[in-house]
């Protein structure tokens, strides 16, 4: 308000002042003051469209002197020759050159107004590729398509990388996994030729695994900066639950080769192992017997049969074809893998075979699910269901956060939720240990997060004086509450303001676009979403007027006129005194 009174103020004196000179009689003085504003008014908009193009700045010093002999020239002029400018034919020609003159600038510099969409540029998330990625390394399937996310160039090669890796990593798991596998069924069969060749090619699959492996978690670190930790950690941890596993099988198969190395080349008769398959208690001792059988001719075999399962191992004699070995099982497993390798002598080849022993567990039947289905941030979840087996041990996970729980039968809890948690559908992961004979069970409870919503009001002029700034003043707030340290953003055009509420009230200064002429704009004014509050958009409308422009338009138009006058006139006193001679 300050700018347009400086504005109306300037004006009426340069008016005043203009009628005042006009009526002054010496011609001298009048051209001297005519071309001194003239030079002036020239110098002074030339040097403010080179600030306005270049820096799109507003220079005070600049503009409002120049606005005065601006306005000061044209009134002078006006006043002093007011016959030509009543004259109905330059009238029209005046207005229409004009207006001619503002379309044409008008649609060279023209009012652009633009969506939030197009203006916004939020952080990445690389939460929904970790997502994918733990969700197809889940399934072991080494053959899904890329993940379909655009983020940036740089995190798009990351992403490119990690997935090729991740897809190399699971072949060489893959292949890997069927070498070792394959090497055991020739040892059973007697044939360690082809067990040596494949151990070989195995142990240049394991060493590319191993590089693959490293690589991708290389690339996976660098993409987990722009996600929450709990996918990436997930990702990470059922990959590298794969390599362990394989870390494992190239031990065994290394230490298995080590003992064939030194059996004598004399070796050459199979040998089959049958043992006494039957089901295994929990917490009990069974006696597993076994019997070494030559595959060709008869006899009884001595010797010793190495004997692995869970985290045993040991070296049992073989007495006359036959041995025995206790297989206990002190905690909860579905079934156990026992492998019983003969290792030879100078007349028998090794067999090492794998036999599956399955436990007399029983499936425990968990039910859960969550009461009422949505809450807010930073309450209780409420969870309910029921479970068979007596007492047992619950666990509650969620975002790398477990509880413990003591349930039985029919229970009832309450879990927290932190109070940053996200709107939408969320889950948690139930789980019951084992106990007894009791298997573990495992279920997801859905949910979901209802943010609460704020109140955001904002205000501005319904009219925009270029080259003034333009001010947005608001208020956040819940239910009568100001909302303090939230940050407002502000989008006008392709520009971004922002502000810090403080007591609820925000204001922002918004910079003029000093080349538009004329038109209506539209300011989006969005709360940052924080904690436990929605993000809330308000659309405020103004109309563009640059008061510069018609300044500009007229004070040529007046200089240009001008001289034509003063041209005319000095011809014409030419004139004059070419005919005095004449009489003379």
């Amino acid at each position: 308000m300050l700018n347009l009174f400086i504005i109306i103020l300037l004006s009426f004196l340069s008016l005043i002042i203009g009628i005042l000179l006009s009526k002054i009689r010496l011609n001298v003085l009048k051209q001297f003051f005519l071309i001194l504003t003239v030079i002036i008014v020239i110098i002074g908009l030339s040097a403010y469209e080179l600030i306005a193009l270049y820096f799109n700045s507003f220079n005070e010093l600049i503009f409002y002197p120049t606005s005065f002999l601006t306005i000061l020239l044209i009134t002078f002029y006006l006043v002093a020759n007011s016959r030509i400018i009543l004259n109905k034919h330059f009238v029209a020609s005046a207005v229409t050159t004009l207006t001619v003159i503002s379309l044409f600038i008008a649609q060279a510099y023209p009012t652009v107004q633009y969506s939030i969409g197009q203006v916004v540029n939020p952080i990445p998330s690389t939460e929904p590729i970790f997502q994918y990625y733990a969700e197809e390394l889940a399934l072991d399937n080494s053959s899904f398509p890329s993940p379909n996310v655009v983020l940036n160039p740089r995190l798009d090669n990351y992403t490119a990388m990690s997935y090729l890796y991740m897809t190399k990593f699971l072949n060489y798991l893959h292949e890997f996994n069927d070498s070792s596998k394959e090497i055991l069924i020739f040892l059973d069969n007697g044939n360690v030729n082809y067990a040596k060749e494949l151990y070989s090619i195995s142990t240049s699959l394991y060493s590319n695994l191993s590089s693959s492996y490293n690589i991708l978690l290389y690339y996976l670190r660098l993409l987990a900066p722009y996600s929450p930790s709990s996918p990436f950690i997930r990702t990470e941890k059922i990959a590298t639950a794969y390599y362990t596993n394989m870390a494992g099988e190239m031990s065994e198969i290394n230490s298995i080769m080590g003992l064939i190395d030194k059996l004598p080349n004399t070796s050459n008769i199979p040998v089959s192992i049958i043992v006494n398959q039957r089901e295994l208690p929990i917490n009990s001792s069974v006696s597993i017997k076994g019997v070494l059988k030559p595959e060709i001719l008869s006899g009884k075999i001595n010797g010793t049969v190495l004997v692995k399962y869970l985290n045993f191992t040991e070296l049992i004699p073989v007495k006359q074809g036959e041995f025995a070995f206790n297989l206990t099982v002190s905690q909860y497993v579905s079934h156990v893998n026992v492998l019983v390798g003969y290792l030879g002598n100078f007349h028998y080849l090794p067999n090492f075979t794998t036999f599956t022993f399955y436990t007399t567990s029983m499936k425990t039947v968990l039910n859960a699910s969550s009461y009422p289905d949505f809450v807010f941030p930073g309450e209780n979840l409420t969870i309910v269901g029921n479970v068979n087996g007596g007492e047992r041990i619950l666990k509650v996970n969620f975002s790398n956060f477990t509880k413990e729980y003591n349930v039985s039968n029919n229970f009832t809890i309450s879990f927290p939720l932190p109070s940053n948690i996200t709107n939408g559908t969320h889950y948690v992961i139930v789980t019951v240990l084992p106990n007894g004979n009791f298997s573990p069970a495992k279920t997801k409870v859905y949910f979901s997060v209802r943010l609460y919503h704020a109140n955001l009001s904002a205000i501005t002029s319904s009219t925009w004086l270029i080259p003034f700034p333009q001010r947005v003043v608001g208020y956040l707030s819940y239910q009568g509450i100001p909302l303090n340290n939230t940050r407002i953003f502000v989008f006008v055009g392709n520009q971004r303001y922002s502000s810090i509420t403080h007591g609820g009230y925000f204001e922002v200064e918004i910079k003029p676009k000093l080349t538009t002429i004329y038109g209506e704009q539209v300011i989006y004014v969005e709360s940052d979403p924080s904690g436990i509050y929605y993000r809330q958009v308000i659309e405020l409308h103004t109309v563009e007027y640059n008061t510069i422009f018609p300044i500009f338009v007229a004070s040529i138009f007046t200089s240009f006129l001008i001289y034509l006058s003063l041209t005319k006139k000095t011809k014409k006193d030419k004139k004059f005194k070419l005919l005095e001679m004449k009489m003379e």
